[in-house]
């Protein structure tokens, strides 16, 4: 299933022996600091939905190899090269 940016976060957070501590900030607000900041091609990329659709890869056959949060905890804890 989808994860929010803030499960991404919390799910790195955590695999990375971290505590999840995260502060919620309501969407208006963050729009409303990052225009102020003359930043908006930023709001442009986050503040709407970032979650694709796999619904036609998954029509065509295609199955994840391991479900997003074994995924997400697996790029934290595996060695670097």
């Amino acid at each position: 299933s989808a994860l929010s940016i803030a499960e991404v976060i919390e799910t790195l957070r955590k695999a990375a022996g971290r505590s999840p501590s995260l502060l919620p900030v309501p969407p208006t607000w963050m729009e409303s600091i990052l225009r102020a900041a003359g930043k908006t091609d930023i709001w442009a990329r986050i503040g709407t939905s970032l979650v694709a659709d796999s619904t036609k890869l998954r029509a065509a056959g295609w199955q994840p190899p391991t479900d997003t949060p074994q995924a997400l905890a697996a790029l934290v804890t595996q060695p670097r090269p």
